[in-house]
C-alpha cells in the first residue's frame, strides 16, 4: 500500500470525535506531496499573483506553459526560445531536421483568468479542454463576499518574504490559526 492510500485509509477511519490534526504522513511523504502537486495545485485553479505585478503584455495575460518578464523564454536544456505568446522563436540545431515545423513545437496554452486584481491559472489541462474546471464554480460564493471590497483597487503597502523548510500545509495551518496571532490590545 502506498502513502496516499494509507493516508486515505487513516482519514476514512476518523469519526467526529477524532482530533482534527492530519496524520504525520500528510506532512512528510514525498508521494503525498506529489499527489498534492498534481491534484491540489495543478488540478484546479491556482492564484499566480497580482495582475499589476505580473506585467501583462498589451493588456493580455500570457497563458503559455512558461512565461517570464523578458521578451522571450529560453529552455535551459534544449536552448529553444519562445515568444511571450508561446510560439517557438528559435530552436538551435533543429533547423536542418527534416520535417521540423516550428509551429508544431509551441508551448501549451493554459487557461488563465483574471479576477479582482488577481491572476489565476490552471496547469493540468490546456486551454479549451473540456476537463478544465469552471472558474466560476471554483470561486463559488467567494465572489459575492470579496467583490464589494474592490480588491483590484488595492496596492501592496509592504512585502515580506519567508523561506520556510516545511510542508506547505504547516504554513497554511499556522497562518489560519488565530491562536498564533498577536493579542489584541484592550481598552479600559
Amino acid at each position: 500500500m502506498g502513502d496516499v492510500e494509507a493516508l486515505r485509509g487513516a482519514l476514512a477511519e476518523r469519526t467526529a470525535d477524532t482530533p482534527a490534526m492530519l496524520p504525520a504522513l500528510a506532512y512528510t511523504s514525498p508521494e503525498v506531496l506529489g499527489w498534492e502537486l498534481r491534484h491540489v495545485f495543478a488540478g484546479t485553479w491556482t492564484c499566480l499573483g497580482r495582475l499589476d505585478e505580473l506585467l501583462p503584455v498589451d493588456g493580455d495575460v500570457p497563458g503559455a506553459g512558461a512565461t517570464s518578464g523578458h521578451r522571450s523564454v529560453v529552455c535551459p536544456y534544449h536552448a529553444r526560445s519562445y515568444r511571450l505568446d508561446g510560439s517557438l522563436l528559435a530552436a538551435p540545431g533543429f533547423g536542418k531536421v527534416d520535417g521540423f515545423e516550428p509551429a508544431d513545437h509551441a508551448l501549451v496554452e493554459l487557461p488563465v483568468e483574471v479576477w479582482a486584481g488577481w491572476v489565476f491559472g490552471h496547469g493540468k489541462h490546456p486551454l479549451g479542454d473540456a476537463r478544465v474546471p469552471s472558474f466560476d464554480e471554483h470561486l463559488g460564493g467567494l465572489r459575492a463576499v470579496v467583490e464589494p471590497y474592490q480588491p483590484e483597487r488595492l496596492a501592496p503597502a509592504a512585502r515580506h518574504t519567508y523561506e520556510i523548510a516545511a510542508n506547505w500545509k504547516v504554513v497554511a495551518e499556522n497562518y489560519h490559526e488565530c491562536y498564533h496571532g498577536r493579542p489584541t490590545p484592550t481598552t479600559s
